[in-house]
């Protein structure tokens, strides 16, 4: 341990308790370790933990919060069974923790090491005293990472609930305001981690800040969460997003009752937009036919996400249309607002509807938010936002007119997102990029709806320019391989063809991968994956997933780790909706969680990521029908626990 954290825990024992709230980190050794005395930070999991109470002084030194790293006098002994001996550590651990507001007491052990008696009585001698501020935790087989991540949990919930000095506050304002725009910044630029970790460490200070001085600092907090709620929504993490979305509802709701309090709706109306995001994000659109149709018994999930979905933009859409009539909404800017508004939650309504199969009624709210956009496009022909929700609406409109067979304005409606496309593209380098993928679908969008119209020569335009982009993009477009396949299939017009190719493609990538002929095995598998992927049933699916899986193992082992994490949260992906239709797939939606929390943890440091939690989850429900959810749940289980801490409460 550190001399310094050796010397603040010495200087701790003979005096009063500490002004600071100061939690200690009390290591506790077995007999026999192989760390001799003086030189424990050679263990890698004590380093890790010292790193880790030194990074905690650092985030929360501020806050007049503190950490130190002891250890326990002596080590344990085993009994007759020879398993660890505790009960004997209770007056130590009472001594040690009458210095301190609270503490973690780490045994650097296994649980199923320790003797279940003694460990028993520990705790209950510690539970008759009421000593609520002390938590027991045991090294995880995985080591100590696993168990850093629940400490830091438990420290954030109790840093939130102490008030900052007042002569702090400005400065920490300050802070939290530069750490905001940061995040701001970083979600714009897709850096999603960055973004998150800039705006948690926002909110921390701004919840502290709110809880010091509601009045004067609850103004920060809407900005912030739904800030955080879109990051987190963006990422596929849904139930932390609504929490975010959920308090910014709430603060605002809070703000708008203070006296002569300005009009916080558009961003309440925001916040209600948002969480109609969330929600149609989580809905299975094919089991909600089955729903729908009554083939589907057991709980309707997916028609209450899409209820409640429905239920947030009609919300978001009512405030709007009331700010509308409002005296204070009537300046051009403000109505330039409420149109952008009102086009992009018609945007997501329409979304909802078209994915559902309800056409008619996608076909009015796309139709609604476009007249939105090119009120707006009158006196700003060339602004990119615009451009981008009309560029996604008129395709999606453009789909829905070729099935209605209207293919004039298919044709009208497709040329206009095809030009929004071509001008976003010749911005820059950079907007061709993002863009010229997207304006691919378009195209074969408009080549559909010239063909159906008769007109084989533009039709055969349109055809190749969405060829050439695919065909150019396909290594590094997700969305271009996807329509690069399903143009090969419209082309060979065989399903049965596309089937043979898909199994020659994945048998010609395993030859080269054994080969090792990294880009060839590369190539073989995306072939694959796309292939199986654009054929019918589940167990093409379930193939598919295989693909992308063998190509994200190949593309983390040659250090491509932004292209790996598509291809296993694609394999997710895939399982997920086949798992979502029928049961007997989700001990393989719990392995291709593994793989993907495997590749988080290990490629990404992030152990204690959601994708490993689910897979636990999900396999421990299937361990006892199926081997291999079984082999997962032995895998991921591990041996904490935690015993009555609840965190220093009132005056310490």
């Amino acid at each position: 341990m550190s001399e310094e954290n050796k010397n603040k825990a010495d200087s701790s024992a003979g005096a009063a308790a500490p002004m600071k709230t100061t939690f200690n980190v009390y290591l506790v050794e077995p007999e026999g370790s192989s760390v001799p005395a003086g030189q424990e930070e050679t263990d890698p999991n004590i380093r890790r933990l010292i790193d880790f109470a030194n990074n905690m002084n650092s985030i929360y030194g501020m806050f007049d919060f503190e950490f130190v790293v002891s250890k326990y006098p002596g080590s344990l002994s085993k009994d007759g069974d020879g398993r660890y001996q505790v009960k004997k550590m209770q007056n130590a651990i009472l001594q040690q923790y009458a210095h301190f507001s609270a503490m973690f007491v780490i045994m650097l052990c296994r649980q199923d090491q320790v003797s279940e008696s003694e460990l028993k009585e520990l705790m209950q001698g510690l539970a008759k005293k009421q000593q609520k501020g002390i938590q027991l935790w045991f090294l995880p087989k995985e080591g100590a990472d696993k168990m850093i991540a629940g400490l830091s949990q438990v420290v954030a919930r109790t840093n939130a609930r102490l008030p900052i000095p007042e002569e702090k506050q400005e400065d920490l304002a300050a802070i939290s305001g530069a750490l905001f725009q940061e995040g701001v910044k970083a979600g714009r630029e897709n850096d999603l981690k960055k973004a998150e970790a800039a705006l948690s460490r926002a909110l921390m200070i701004q919840v502290k800040l709110t809880t010091s001085n509601r009045d004067k600092f609850l103004g920060m907090l809407p900005a912030s969460y739904n800030e955080m709620g879109t990051v987190l929504l963006r990422q596929n993490r849904f139930r932390n997003a609504i929490e975010m979305y959920d308090s910014a509802i709430q603060s605002l709701e809070e703000l708008s009752k203070a006296p002569d309090a300005p009009n916080r709706s558009i961003e309440i109306a925001g916040a209600h937009n948002n969480k109609g995001i969330l929600f149609m994000n989580q809905v299975d659109f094919a089991a909600l036919e089955k729903e729908k149709s009554g083939e589907a018994s057991g709980e309707k999930k997916n028609m209450q996400l899409f209820e409640s979905a429905l239920k947030e933009f009609d919300a978001a859409m009512k405030i709007y249309e009331d700010l509308k009539k409002d005296e204070e909404w009537q300046t051009a800017e403000k109505q330039k607002t409420l149109l952008q508004v009102t086009a992009d939650t018609n945007g997501n309504i329409g979304q909802m509807y078209g994915r559902s199969g309800q056409q008619a009624e996608a076909c009015i709210a796309y139709e609604r938010g476009i007249a939105d956009l090119r009120k707006l496009q009158e006196g700003d022909p060339e602004n990119r936002e615009i451009l981008i929700r009309l560029g996604a609406m008129g395709n999606s409109l453009g789909v829905i007119y070729n099935h209605d067979k209207k293919f004039q304005e298919a044709i009208g409606i497709l040329r206009t997102a095809v030009e929004a496309d071509q001008k976003l593209m010749a911005i820059d380098d950079s907007q061709k990029q993002i863009f010229e993928p997207r304006c691919a679908q378009a195209n074969f969008n408009l080549f559909n709806a010239y063909r159906f119209a008769g007109n084989a020569q533009d039709a055969q335009t349109s055809w190749n320019t969405a060829w050439e982009i695919c065909e150019r993009r396909e290594a590094d477009s997700e969305l271009c391989r996807g329509l690069f396949g399903l143009m090969k299939t419209v082309r060979d017009d065989a399903s049965g063809r596309q089937k043979e190719a898909a199994a020659k493609a994945a048998a010609d990538a395993a030859e080269a991968k054994a080969q090792n002929r990294v880009q060839d095995a590369i190539n073989g598998y995306r072939t694959a994956a796309t292939l199986y992927h654009g054929l019918p049933g589940a167990e093409a699916q379930i193939e598919s997933a295989k693909n992308f899986y063998e190509l994200g193992q190949i593309a983390w082992d040659v250090d491509r780790l932004d292209q790996a994490e598509v291809c296993f949260t694609n394999e997710v992906t895939l399982i997920r909706a086949c798992a979502n239709n029928d049961e007997k797939y989700m001990p393989d939606l719990a392995e291709a969680l593994f793989h993907q929390g495997r590749f988080f943890d290990e490629a990404k440091d992030q152990p204690d990521n959601t994708s490993l939690k689910e897979a636990k989850e999900i396999a421990e429900k299937y361990k006892d029908s199926s081997e291999k959810a079984r082999e997962i749940y032995e895998d991921l289980n591990d041996g904490a626990i935690s015993f009555g801490f609840d965190g220093p409460e009132g005056e310490v």
